[in-house]
Parts: C-alpha cells; sequence; structure tokens
C-alpha cells in the first residue's frame, strides 16, 4: 500500500501504489508469470503504446480515450488475467476510479466476468489481511479510493448511460465478449 503521507493514516485507507497493472498482477500473483502479450496488453491499456514500461506513455483523458480491441482465444486469459487485474488495478491505485464492465448477457457478466473479478479481489483481500474490496453480485467496491467496478448487462442502449466519476476520478468501460453484445 501507498507508504507515502502521515504515518498514522490507516493502511486501508490508502491507494495501491504500484504505476500499472502488470506491475499490480506481479506484485500480488508472483507465481504466476504472466505471457508477454499479457503482460503487453496490462500495460497498453494502462497508456504504454508499445506494451513496455521504457516506451511511450499517453495519459488517456476523455478527449483522447485509450481504445484497445483484445481478440485472444478462449480461455487465455482475457476475463481472468485481462480484464480482473487491470479493473482492480485501476480502482485501487487512484481515487474515484469506476470501471464499468458489460457483456452480451447479465448471466456471462455474473458466472464469467465477475467471477474471475471476485476472485482476484478475495486474493488480495487474503494477502492483505483485511476487506480492501468489497465484492457483490456484479459490483466491487474499494473503500480506501471510493472506486468502484460495476456490471451493466441490457438490451436498452440508455440503460448503459449515466456513469460519472466523482471529482478527480475517471472512468474506464470495458465489454467483455464484445462481438456478441448488440448495438
Amino acid at each position: 500500500l501507498n507508504s507515502q503521507g502521515p504515518a498514522e493514516l490507516d493502511p486501508k485507507q490508502q491507494p495501491i501504489d504500484i504505476d500499472n497493472p502488470a506491475d499490480f498482477h506481479e506484485s500480488f500473483w508472483p507465481e504466476f508469470t504472466l505471457f508477454p502479450w499479457q503482460r503487453a496488453t496490462l500495460l497498453q491499456f494502462a497508456g504504454f503504446v508499445s506494451g513496455h514500461e521504457l516506451g511511450e506513455y499517453i495519459k488517456p483523458t476523455k478527449e483522447a480515450p485509450i481504445e484497445y480491441s483484445l481478440v485472444a482465444a478462449n480461455g487465455s486469459g482475457k476475463s481472468a488475467i485481462i480484464i480482473a487485474r487491470f479493473a482492480l488495478w485501476y480502482i485501487s491505485h487512484a481515487r474515484d476510479n469506476i470501471c464499468v464492465v458489460t457483456s452480451n448477457t447479465f448471466e456471462q457478466l455474473k458466472k464469467q466476468t465477475f467471477r474471475a473479478i471476485h476472485r482476484a479481489a478475495e486474493d488480495i483481500n487474503g494477502l492483505l489481511g483485511f476487506e480492501y474490496f468489497e465484492c457483490t453480485e456484479c459490483r466491487v467496491y474499494c473503500k480506501a479510493t471510493r472506486g468502484a467496478i460495476e456490471g451493466v448487462a441490457t438490451d436498452r442502449p440508455g440503460r448503459a448511460e449515466g456513469y460519472h466519476p466523482d471529482n478527480t476520478g475517471q472512468l474506464a468501460f470495458i465489454a467483455d465478449e464484445a462481438k456478441s453484445i448488440s448495438d
């Protein structure tokens, strides 16, 4: 956890001071080596254009978001590694960030995507020894940063609107199994 700031601050209320989701993965799951493409993808999601920490970095903004399409085989870790690690890093390293995740159906979202996110969150909670992430059916909340991962699945486009971060927070939007999501 972030070691900067007054010593009297409760570590349970501090952002996780890790610069990118690849290092986040390696910090909490050191026994599980990422494939090179997984590491590069996690870095690209964080703004490292080439997929390497020493390459060009672009800070995503509302006007210039990072747009990325990942095509990978079933079982390659798109949900369990890429989405879960990125989303948890995203809401835990900065205050007020929101990560909205959608999929074709609520069942897909609940049984595949959020099951992977919850497992990863529970791993971190266990390693830290306290509930850093609160998990409910299709939501993960980080009390320390006021960040949240929100799951939404709907057949009405208007119902997927209205997610806005507070204060200086940013918004990430992930479509899992995007090929199956209708307009």
